[in-house]
């Protein structure tokens, strides 16, 4: 289960598990000083890691299909740009898709270099999404043929994909922390 923690909350917490107490007799012992600071820096390192890395179940996430914008890239692609709070895929459904699309692939992979040829990219029964930073391409669409041209002499734009389902984990806003409380338990945190 996911627990919100406040700055305050997460200094007092690894505050206690490096063993470091302030009397509470000393004035002004809840201003930050510049250990609190550090330390709040290095919980920032550490949280936006696990937000990177741990299971899905244990960091927040959610369906932010309605807050994408697609715009096509080639006959069989989309680029899907992600809001700011967006840090990673977990699943991904287009409308011509039967199932969601989980798998998300680096820009520098095997995966990503195979879509520039026709005769290796992706196709509706086997899509790639990779990733880029802030944006997500999607390949494995149907061909489509261009709208015919509008009365200005410009080509109309491409029908654009709807994206049913678009699952990612979330950052949440400044100074708060969403986890499952087993992620503070297991993880160790290094002050440098």
């Amino acid at each position: 289960m996911l627990k919100r923690y406040s700055e305050q909350e997460m200094l007092d917490y690894w505050k206690g598990r490096l063993g470091i107490s302030v009397s509470p007799a000393v004035a002004g012992y809840r201003d930050r000083t510049a250990l609190d600071r550090k330390i709040l820096d290095e919980v920032d390192l550490w949280y936006e890691e696990m937000l990177q890395s741990a299971p899905f179940d244990k960091v927040p996430v959610s369906d932010m299909a309605e807050a994408v914008s697609c715009r096509r890239l080639t006959d069989n692609s989309v680029e899907i740009a992600l809001p700011e709070e967006a840090v990673r895929m977990v699943a991904l459904r287009l409308q011509d898709w039967d199932a969601d699309e989980v798998e998300c692939y680096s820009q520098y992979s095997d995966t990503a270099r195979l879509q520039r040829n026709r005769l290796t990219r992706a196709t509706v029964d086997d899509p790639a999404v990779i990733s880029r930073p802030g944006v997500l391409e999607v390949h494995g669409l149907e061909p489509e043929e261009e709208e015919e041209e509008g009365t200005a002499g410009e080509t109309a734009l491409w029908h654009r994909p709807y994206v049913k389902k678009l699952q990612m984990v979330t950052r949440p806003a400044k100074g708060t922390y969403v986890l499952d409380p087993v992620l503070l338990r297991r993880s160790e945190l290094r002050v440098h």
